[in-house]
């Protein structure tokens, strides 16, 4: 196992854009979906009855499961968006390390 206080920690600028990134793949997945959704919705009409009630509720927790994992204040936006936090709050306190030591 390597010895931590010898090991050099490099963060690279890719993670600068990573918060978007995973917005942008978000978006796109939500896209598909939407998609595949529109696609979908005519064959609820050759149901009746039961099935066509047990569709429609399994079309709803499908959508609410989607806006939960697609949506900007859903699963993968709040992941985009701490990571554009956290590297903002990174590069914030590199600079102010390097301010500290520079005379």
């Amino acid at each position: 196992m390597p010895d931590p206080m010898g090991t050099r920690i490099t963060v690279t600028e890719e993670l600068a854009s990573s918060g978007t990134t995973i917005l942008d793949i978000a978006t796109r997945i939500g896209t598909e979906l939407s998609t595949l959704k529109t696609q979908l919705a005519p064959l609820h009409e050759y149901w009746a009855g039961q099935a066509n009630v047990n569709w429609q509720d399994l079309q709803k927790k499908w959508d609410t499961a989607a806006a939960d994992l697609m949506s900007a204040p859903g699963q993968l936006g709040a992941i985009g968006n701490t990571a554009t936090v956290n590297w903002t709050n990174y590069t914030d306190c590199e600079t102010a390390n390097i301010n500290t030591w520079t005379h």
